[in-house]
């Protein structure tokens, strides 16, 4: 720093020594928060790189979230999960996720996650349309953008990873409020 500068900060120190508390406790923040990591970190991490790999519509980049155990009512097991989407990326042509809000329970090895997002994208249409726009997973063509739900539950592995052991739609809700 310039010398000047030096001494400025030095007399507003010495005038009011509240500041040099309140800078101390601010680099003690940021040095936690960068270095201690949150057991929530993990979690919130897999959910980030599949939002990520769903909007660039790369199973590849799907198949490693999930965990061997993968079983959903609403898809399958871990292999047929792939499957559904694979045949869904084939017919859309673009997407785009919006998380709200994520919560996050861990208990030990198991965690459950809470997830409020917005989605919207393009699918294929007929014959007659080359392409139509949605919102929402109902898929419709409408302006609302209903605020959908989900609640991921997940594993840590062998290798110390989360990965998505089980999936479930909530449904949208009315108001945009849970």
């Amino acid at each position: 720093m310039p010398p000047r500068l030096l001494t400025i900060v030095r007399r507003e120190f010495e005038g009011h020594p509240y500041l040099a508390v309140f800078a101390l406790i601010l680099v003690g923040l940021l040095l936690w928060a960068v270095i201690v990591p949150l057991p929530k970190r993990g979690v919130k991490n897999v959910i980030l790189r599949g939002k990520k790999a769903i909007e660039q519509r790369d199973v590849e980049a799907i198949a490693p979230l999930l965990a061997k155990q993968f079983d959903s009512l609403l898809t399958g097991n871990r292999d047929q999960t792939i499957e559904r989407f694979k045949e869904a990326f084939e017919n859309t042509l673009s997407i785009e996720i919006k998380i709200k809000r994520i919560r996050i329970h861990i208990a030990g090895e198991q965690a459950e996650a809470v997830v409020e997002f917005y989605v919207s994208g393009t699918v294929r249409g007929g014959d007659d349309l080359p392409s139509r726009p949605f919102r929402g997973l109902s898929g419709e063509a409408t302006l609302a953008n209903p605020l959908e739900r989900c609640r991921l539950t997940l594993v840590k592995e062998a290798d110390d990873r989360w990965r998505i052991s089980g999936a479930e739609l909530l449904g949208p809700t009315s108001s945009g409020k849970t």
